[in-house]
């Protein structure tokens, strides 16, 4: 009934693990890919980096052979049956009489102490017994039946070895959608900024024909033509520098996802409007569960305690049952005769261990000083996470005040411009006031794009701060 019960658990554990490593695999089981010139999602770059990603690869076989270690554990609960086969050819035979012997006998039944007594001729080679040519094979079965719970732990130790290694993964998955997310949102920035900069440009392009057609009538210098070349030649000087900022964000993009880096992939989300985001509270037993470190930290505290039992198991007695069926040509069960007898044997063997001078007691107090350490970087682990989700959620608040606030400056900067650029018309302001106009509108717009980027990555590192980073979350 245990050794059932076992099975069943076993089977439910990988049952379990299985479905787990569907999260961290998903991305793996369609292949992804991508067309040049194609328009691809967040969701797409990250699954593609999930896909692609050769250190996410050397973990999921990790997962697998931690998985098999831990079916090869379970087989000690159950017992081993050997067979062998052998052959031996000797150079002699084996002689019982080192000499021809005579031994005395009786003729007559009844005791007669005047009968002569007669002798009987037993001849070395009569008790000469042909083993030259050996021939055996055995079966035995072995069942361990109490081990002082050292299989027991090591089959556990087996388990949390394969949960660590699923762990990693996902947070190997984790950090691989981190930078994908960072590497994203920082092109989304610089499309935009390449945006704003070419708008701008066009603002500068059309005032410097404004001004020229001006200075032919005499309203205008040739000092303020220049002043605006000087901005344009500025701005022209921005825009290669955005590019140049962009290729290279879009090459750190695509490596990250196993893309051509010279390839040419668009982004969904260029034109997106971002707007303030929720700050909702978070649970920290429910962030604790989700977080792989922690979860590796429990694991390693609950090594610790196992290998704290294992240590205590050197001190109990093993039990171990034994059966054999055997045989043998010639055996020695009829004379050493040239024919296959069989035989059993069925026994157990006992070891109870006595002393050892001190060496498995240190060893077990070694073992409890290690499991009080594993306990202190667990709790050390959580501080450190739950000052990381505060962080993160003020972060998150400092955000939103930021992205409302560039959101009401570039409603000013609009209208600033639109009113200097009726003033200037009307001579009301000089050409250097509706150039500081036009530069408080591109600063205004710069500051709204990075403010809207802020909260998204704000976003994330929350996200990630809760452990609930995943494919789906965006």
């Amino acid at each position: 009934m245990k050794r059932l019960f076992l099975t069943i658990a076993a089977l439910a554990l990988g049952t379990q693990l299985l479905l787990a490593q569907d999260k961290v695999q998903a991305s793996q089981k369609d292949s992804i890919v991508f067309d040049e010139g194609g328009v691809y999602s967040l969701e797409d770059f990250r699954a593609m980096a999930l896909q692609s990603n050769k250190d996410l690869q050397i973990t999921s076989q990790n997962l697998k052979a931690a998985e098999e270690s831990r079916k090869q554990m379970f087989t000690q609960f159950l017992p081993s049956i050997d067979f062998n086969a052998a052959y031996f050819r000797t150079g002699k035979s084996v002689k019982l009489l080192g000499e021809d012997k005579y031994l005395p006998v009786v003729p007559t039944p009844p005791f007669d102490p005047t009968a002569v007594m007669g002798f009987a001729y037993l001849p070395q080679d009569a008790l000469t017994c042909d083993v030259q040519n050996i021939f055996g094979g055995s079966i035995s079965l072995v069942q361990p039946v109490y081990m002082g719970g050292l299989v027991r732990q090591m089959y556990k130790l087996s388990k949390i070895n394969e949960e660590v290694h699923r762990l990693e993964s996902e947070q190997m998955m984790q950090n691989v959608i981190l930078e994908v997310d960072e590497a994203y949102w920082r092109c989304v920035s610089l499309v935009n900024k390449k945006k704003l900069a070419e708008q701008y440009l066009a603002l500068l392009d059309k005032l410097l024909s404004n001004v020229e057609k001006m200075k032919v009538q005499g309203m205008a210098t040739k000092g303020d033509v220049l002043n605006v070349k000087v901005k344009q030649n500025e701005a022209n000087l921005a825009l290669t520098k955005i590019d140049n900022g962009l290729e290279l964000s879009k090459m750190a993009l695509y490596q990250l996802c196993g893309l051509k880096i010279s390839g040419d992939y668009r982004l969904k989300d260029e034109n997106i409007e971002q707007e303030s985001v929720e700050n909702a509270g978070f649970d920290m037993e429910k962030v604790y569960a989700m977080r792989p470190e922690i979860q590796m930290l429990e694991q390693a505290n609950e090594a610790a305690k196992a290998n704290t039992k294992l240590a205590l198991s050197r001190f109990m007695p093993n039990l171990v049952f034994n059966a054999s069926f055997l045989g043998s040509n010639p055996n020695m069960y009829s004379g050493f005769s040239k024919t296959f007898k069989t035989n059993y044997i069925v026994g157990a063997v006992l070891n109870i261990p006595i002393t050892h001078f001190g060496e498995r007691v240190h060893n077990y107090r070694a073992s409890k000083f290690k499991q009080k350490v594993a306990e202190i970087n667990l709790a050390k682990a959580k501080e450190k996470v739950e000052l990381q989700l505060n962080q993160s959620s003020f972060r998150i608040i400092e955000a939103n005040k930021k992205l409302g606030t560039s959101i009401t400056n570039m409603s000013s900067a609009d209208e600033n411009l639109r009113l200097a650029k009726e003033s200037y018309a009307e001579g009301l302001i000089s050409l250097t006031d509706l150039l500081a106009a036009h530069t408080a509108w591109l600063s205004a717009s710069s500051e709204k794009i990075d403010a809207g980027i802020d909260v998204r990555l704000c976003t994330l590192y929350l996200e990630k701060a809760k452990g609930e980073l995943s494919v789906e979350s965006k």
